[in-house]
């Protein structure tokens, strides 16, 4: 991650109040942006721009941010390489400082085997950028549906609950999520510290949290599931991160379901003890949507 990034990383956690999501994986943002946009959401448009301003000022800056290889790829870069068909953040910040007035370094003279350890680079460094350009965009809409979920003015029916944090013990069973911070329960969401309860609607729960190792001994591995009651039965959506001795990690979850009398979220750790960043749990009524 880049300078820039960085803080930008952390004024968009703070300012949404989304939790960091720095170590959800790629596949569960995939699974989520999927989920979230099989229905259309009724909003205002404001709500739209409102929500797209942050996700994209965030996703711009990732785009242009830079690190320590590209500043020395900027300066170190030998001549008779050709400029055609340059990409990645090096050649992104040539073009961005051009106008500035400044130039490359006069690049030396480099043996024939020095310059092809270039081109090759030069290659590995497209195939980055155009890898780079679909994470970003992928984080674009994850953020951009995370907070369209999060503001609450997509639908009537709704409930968001937070986790109060602290240490999470070593469980070796399923045990009650504990997200007890409730911030908002719209009929027919009945959100309580054990749960949401509907009256038979098409639901669908989000549930995360982010945990930081406590140093040991090994790693734990953290699982989450969410609950869901019907008159046909109880269904299980499961999730699971492995969080390391003195890392971080986070786990999401999502689900839906017709007829959802209950949604409940459950916990379950092996390994060593760990400690509770952030968590939100999110429960949406899509009767209420535009379909």
């Amino acid at each position: 991650m880049g300078y820039i990034e960085t803080l930008a990383e952390e004024a968009f956690d703070y300012n949404s109040g989304l939790p960091s999501e720095k170590n959800t994986p790629f596949h569960q943002k995939v699974n989520y942006i999927v989920t979230q946009w099989a229905t259309i959401c009724n909003g205002s448009l404001t709500l739209y721009v409102e929500t797209l301003l942050p996700a994209t000022i965030r996703a711009f800056v990732s785009f242009v941010d830079f690190d320590d290889g590209d500043v020395i790829r900027w300066i170190y870069r030998p001549r008779g390489l050709g400029t055609r068909g340059r990409h990645g953040r090096a050649g992104l910040l040539n073009r961005l400082t051009r106008p500035l007035g400044l130039k490359e370094l006069e690049g030396r003279h480099v043996s024939f085997g020095a310059k092809e350890l270039w081109r090759l680079d030069n290659l590995g460094q497209r195939i980055f950028f155009w890898w780079m350009v679909a994470g970003v965009a992928t984080d674009f809409v994850y953020d951009w549906s995370s907070l369209l979920q999060k503001s609450g003015g997509c639908q009537q029916g709704s409930g968001v609950a937070d986790h109060p944090g602290g240490v999470l013990i070593t469980l070796g069973a399923w045990q009650g999520g504990g997200y007890s911070i409730i911030r908002s329960s719209i009929p027919p969401v009945n959100m309580t510290a054990f749960g949401a309860g509907l009256s038979g609607q098409e639901a669908q729960g989000v549930a995360s949290l982010s945990v930081i190792g406590k140093g040991g001994p090994g790693s734990t591995t953290v699982s989450m599931r969410l609950v869901v009651s019907t008159p046909g039965g109880v269904q299980y959506f499961e999730s699971s991160a492995v969080c390391p001795p003195s890392g971080a990690a986070s786990v999401m979850v999502n689900g839906n379901s017709k007829n959802v009398d209950f949604i409940g979220v459950d916990i379950k750790t092996a390994g060593a003890a760990v400690d509770i960043g952030d968590g939100s749990f999110f429960v949406t009524v899509f009767d209420q949507w535009n379909k």
